[in-house]
């Protein structure tokens, strides 16, 4: 298979999937080299598709899909990376999507990591994967200070995500 079909494949992989697929599952599966995978990706990217690189691999991003109908709002938050998982589990409990993290750095500027995080499972995955290969927290670049972009289906339901996270012990700021 040269490699226009298999970007045709790879295409047809992610259009086929709900959740992300990492590089190496995607290697394996058509016997390449991880590197030939991302460099894949960024061709498919280039001839303007919406691929998106999480923690946990690659989605496409349906531009059809009516996300406009859904709330997006963002909270700040400043804690230690030991109450990162509560953080997350609480906003996944009241229905929230955890879509990015942001920190502003005083030489960078404001540094944006992609998260798409809207299931236990995946909370769980992304904390596995930072304890696994001993990762810094974004966040730790700015002493805790932090936002996340929340996704969820109304401005009412994102006021109850706040409560939510208030309740827990996380202090939000405005």
């Amino acid at each position: 298979m040269n490699g226009d079909q298999r970007r045709v494949k790879i295409l047809n992989v992610l259009e086929n999937s709900l959740e992300a697929v990492s590089a190496s599952r995607l290697a394996e599966r058509f016997g390449v080299s991880r590197q030939v995978v991302v460099g894949d990706i960024a061709l498919l990217r280039a001839s303007e598709h919406n691929i998106e690189a999480t923690s946990r691999g690659y989605l496409l991003v349906n531009d059809n899909q009516a996300s406009s109908e859904r709330f997006i709002g963002k909270i700040r938050s400043s804690h230690n990376k030991d109450l990162t998982e509560n953080e997350f589990n609480v906003i996944v409990q009241h229905g929230g999507e955890i879509v990015d993290v942001q920190i502003e750095h005083p030489v960078y500027g404001v540094i944006t990591a992609p998260l798409n995080i809207k299931s236990y499972a995946e909370v769980e995955f992304f904390i596995d994967q930072m304890t696994d290969h001993n990762a810094m927290y974004l966040f730790e670049l700015s002493n805790g200070e932090h936002s996340h972009t929340i996704e969820c289906e109304s401005e009412e339901q994102f006021e109850k995500i706040l409560l939510a996270l208030r309740v827990a012990g996380f202090r939000l700021q405005d």
